[in-house]
């Protein structure tokens, strides 16, 4: 009888057993958290080059669209040019230019030529109006190539 009334007072856990499952928490935590940092990363990467294969294919269509005269805020010149918000508007992809997400200091900028050949890249911004530059700048769509390549390759 005296065991039975000592079991109904025993209302909590002991202190080896909090510990236990801290441990255990701390384990699994230990295990999860390397895995979704990667993961972020590995999303980032992603959406940058489908943001890239999105430029891609819109100034392709905008060059197709237009017959060769590029829309006010683009030039079909050949060198790279910022996809500005105007840009981003003339080629349909909303009122914001894209934002890089795995390194600030890029831009997305694009550039066609006279004969439609179209490229995406991620350069700074010091780098538009000039032609590309596989020391200076990562291009990205329709191949990554380029001096940080291996922060876009997978």
């Amino acid at each position: 009888m005296n065991k039975i009334r000592n079991r109904k007072n025993n209302k909590g856990f002991s202190l080896v057993e909090l510990i236990i499952v801290i441990a255990i928490m701390a384990i699994l935590a230990g295990i999860l958290i390397p895995q979704f940092v990667k993961y972020i990363s590995s999303s980032k990467v992603s959406g940058d080059i489908q943001q890239a294969e999105n430029i891609y294919n819109a100034v392709a269509a905008q060059y197709a669209d237009s017959q060769g005269t590029a829309p006010t805020g683009m030039s079909y010149d050949g060198n790279k040019h910022e996809v500005t918000d105007a840009v981003a508007e003339a080629l349909e992809m909303g009122k914001a230019a894209p934002t890089c997400k795995v390194d600030s200091n890029y831009l997305f900028m694009y550039s066609c030529d006279s004969k439609g050949a179209v490229a995406v890249y991620l350069a700074p911004a010091s780098e538009a109006d000039k032609a590309y530059d596989a020391t200076k700048d990562t291009k990205i769509s329709p191949s990554i190539e380029g001096v940080d390549k291996d922060k876009w390759t997978k």
